[in-house]
């Protein structure tokens, strides 16, 4: 296996994330290696693209390393955000993960593995999701989890119709 710049930013974010549950949640601390976790997501795609380095293994380890980020960052931050948001909106955050997982669900039985799209929804959900703990603090945050729990919906159902209708999934092609 060949170890590419792209991964090494991929491989930064995996260890920004193993970092996280050591620190306090919204803690200074804690916003910084957040935030230098986003940094290196945006950046690995940008690089990959410009440097030529685009691979399958590489989209399957971007989408690990963002699995692994907001697997750890949600555990750490769903409990402040219960006394914050109100408890319909929960309802909704439970729709759009259960839309995911049957995306998930989905790409096991069909493909027997994980595969994750890289559609412009996905993208667009998850560059939604992103800012949230530095948002958590605004009296309209309750309204934000609302968007970003739609757009989250429509980018399930979306790459849930992609996975129906293709044959094999297709990791490195972006859909929109």
């Amino acid at each position: 296996m060949h170890v590419t710049v792209p991964d090494i930013f991929t491989f930064f974010r995996m260890i920004c994330a193993v970092i996280l549950p050591f620190l306090t949640p919204l803690s200074p601390a804690f916003l910084i290696i957040y935030a230098l976790s986003g940094i290196s997501d945006m950046l690995d795609g940008y690089l990959a693209r410009k440097l030529g380095q685009a691979s399958t293994w590489g989209a399957r380890l971007d989408s690990a390393a963002d699995l692994l980020l907001y697997t750890i960052a949600l555990s750490l931050l769903i409990p402040i955000m219960r006394s914050i948001l109100p408890g319909w909106i929960w309802w909704l955050v439970g729709f759009a993960l259960l839309l995911r997982l049957a995306v998930y669900f989905l790409s096991a039985v069909k493909f027997h593995r994980f595969a994750s799209e890289h559609t412009l929804l996905n993208k667009i959900t998850s560059i939604l999701i992103f800012p949230a703990p530095f948002l958590m603090r605004l009296e309209l945050f309750s309204w934000y989890a609302v968007l970003v729990c739609l757009v989250s919906c429509c980018a399930a159902v979306h790459e849930l119709g992609i996975h129906l209708r293709r044959p094999v999934p297709d990791v490195d092609k972006e859909e929109d």
